[in-house]
């Protein structure tokens, strides 16, 4: 069941039942919001969250503001301070930057992936100093060094962050 509730009575001014799988109703009947609130459920673990990005990028295509949970995310590395979350996006220079200084690369490429009935399109991003990095137990088990994948919808998951 989806449903629309007024910000300011708190009463249902729409709703919709369906027998189908929701990680997709939310960027289409999200026209019907001004303001949108989404509960936890909308949201997927970091490596199934394609799917809704895509749904957060339909949201925000459409001009209507989304706010959707989070849930915090397990832990990738093995010292949460090495997590995905930590590293900060460069749009100018598409690299991500960890706060202990190193940049990881991208090469450019887009893979396709397929996860749960959704197609999207990622960038890896790596770099060749993990194997003389002091801390790369703490960020990385892979013995070849840390590869971080970001989305195609990735964008639009931060704008949610930032909402």
């Amino acid at each position: 069941m989806q449903t629309t509730v007024d910000d300011k009575h708190k009463l249902i001014i729409d709703y919709k039942l369906t027998n189908t799988n929701d990680s997709k109703a939310h960027g289409r009947d999200a026209a019907k919001r001004a303001n949108n609130i989404a509960n936890n459920g909308f949201y997927r673990p970091l490596r199934q969250r394609i799917s809704h990005g895509s749904e957060i990028k339909t949201a925000v295509e459409m001009g209507v503001e989304i706010m959707t949970a989070i849930p915090s995310v397990a832990a990738c590395a093995p010292n949460p301070d090495y997590n995905f979350d930590r590293f900060d996006y460069n749009n100018l220079t598409d690299t991500l930057q960890l706060s202990a200084g190193e940049t990881l690369r991208t090469n450019g490429n887009n893979y396709l992936k397929t996860k749960e009935n959704s197609t999207y399109y990622v960038k890896h991003y790596k770099t060749t100093k993990c194997q003389h990095c002091p801390v790369k137990l703490l960020c990385t088990k892979n013995a070849k060094g840390r590869l971080i994948e970001r989305s195609e919808y990735q964008q639009y998951v931060d704008i949610n962050k930032k909402t």
